[in-house]
């Protein structure tokens, strides 16, 4: 059996491993854009030697010029691309060492809470220990039992009569000349209706039996709302008692010096969860980060860089380039086929490459669903209060092979069920 809070960091060193995998992923990406965008320069410069070795000057410059104004245009985008890059990275970095030095001052404060927690329980005890010698605590505490007997009783004998109306009614319910009887009040002082309408619903109020009907109906809604009622009035008056009770233990403690000790668990509590504010704001600073990041790690995300090198790739496959490599072919000359063999390898580049990026597309889709899975059962932990001190763990062995599991490939669902199942929650304070 583990702390509750040991599980809760396991998760998030899990999820640490995966977003240093993201951003190796990120990084990979990040090269293969500019090796896509270095290819399809020289494939610009090669196409530049071959109308050069082929063209009169003229038809040359028009087709550099052409050429060079879409290199142009991706060199920009892409030295834009590389600095907000840059930007993002730093801002992340930043959150992230941020985060691990909130981690560990959590982990300090978490551990002061539970000490001043433990030292609050221990004199309770003590506590508690006295005040059963107490008159006035017995008294008490036999005027709870008593009162909490009375409730529950009233309280089932509330729920019968509620289940008895709803099976009993049912048959009313079910006739509707009944039910337009009740609904507009008939034969009591509430009923309101024309000469003509009173006539009707008499010879209704005759033909259903509702003279003899109502009352039993009246009394199947009346009985179980008095009976809850009484239940819901005894219930109260057991809280009441309950809170005297409460009030002689805390002065019990008070007197036994509990007063000092509660305000150190209530300060402790105070620090952690500023901590943990700042800390979620800082998780949140790493996450749109991230965000940004992915939208310039990944070529197809960046509108200004797709748009650039899809220019490039356009000068690069007009018409008058396709002609001239065909010509080029067709003749001896040498100049030539180093300039056609050297368009062929960078195209055999230039797939292999889209490959690459193909993978690394789907390897960072991956590890962004499974990071997704933790990130989502890590809320859940705090949302169930799992993190609650003193909080524990029966299955913290099974629970790490699950979270090791989802760092893999596996489904999270297990992991959500083995937390619900293993949980032990803290003392009752």
């Amino acid at each position: 059996m583990r702390p509750a809070r040991h599980v809760y960091r396991q998760i998030e060193e899990a999820e640490a491993e995966i977003r240093a995998e993201e951003a190796r992923v990120s990084r990979r990406l990040a090269e293969l854009a500019e090796e896509d965008a270095e290819i399809r320069r020289a494939q610009a410069s090669a196409y530049r030697a071959l109308a050069q070795a082929r063209l009169d000057a003229l038809a040359q410059d028009q087709i550099a010029g052409r050429l060079e104004a879409a290199e142009s245009a991706a060199l920009e985008a892409l030295e834009a691309r590389r600095a907000r890059l840059a930007e993002a990275e730093a801002t992340r970095t930043g959150a992230e060492r941020r985060i691990a030095e909130l981690q560990a001052e959590r982990e300090t404060r978490e551990a002061a809470l539970e000490a001043a927690l433990a030292e609050l329980d221990a004199l309770a005890e003590t506590t508690q220990a006295r005040l059963e010698a107490d008159p006035d605590w017995i008294a008490a505490r036999d005027a709870l039992e008593a009162a909490e007997t009375r409730a529950a009783a009233a309280d089932a004998k509330a729920d019968r009569a509620e289940a008895d109306r709803a099976e009993k009614a049912r048959a009313y319910d079910e006739d509707p000349l009944f039910s337009y009887l009740w609904a507009r009040g008939y034969d009591t002082p509430a009923y309101r209706a024309a000469a003509i309408v009173k006539h009707v619903d008499a010879r209704v109020a005759r033909l259903v039996g509702y003279a003899r009907a109502r009352p039993d109906y009246f009394r199947l809604h009346e009985i179980p709302k008095r009976l809850r009622a009484h239940a819901d009035r005894l219930a109260a008056e057991a809280e009441t008692v309950r809170e005297r009770l409460e009030r002689i233990e805390r002065a019990g403690l008070e007197a036994d010096g509990g007063g000092p000790r509660a305000e150190a668990a209530e300060a402790a509590e105070a620090a952690l969860a500023e901590t943990e504010a700042a800390l979620a704001e800082q998780e949140r600073a790493r996450a749109a980060a991230e965000d940004a990041a992915l939208q310039l790690t990944d070529p197809e995300q960046d509108d200004g860089l797709v748009h650039a090198l899809d220019g490039l790739v356009s000068a690069l496959r007009s018409a008058d380039l396709r002609k001239l490599r065909r010509e080029a072919r067709e003749t001896p000359t040498p100049e030539d086929d180093r300039a056609v063999a050297r368009l062929g390898e960078l195209e055999d580049q230039a797939r292999a490459l889209q490959d690459s990026l193909g993978a690394a597309r789907r390897e960072e889709r991956q590890l962004a669903a499974r990071r997704a899975d933790l990130e989502h059962e890590r809320r859940r932990f705090r949302e169930r209060g799992y993190d609650a001190p003193g909080g524990s763990f029966e299955n913290s062995d099974a629970l790490g092979e699950l979270i090791g599991g989802i760092v893999r490939g596996a489904a999270a669902g297990a992991l959500a069920d083995a937390l619900k199942g293993g949980y032990r929650r803290p003392r009752s304070r």
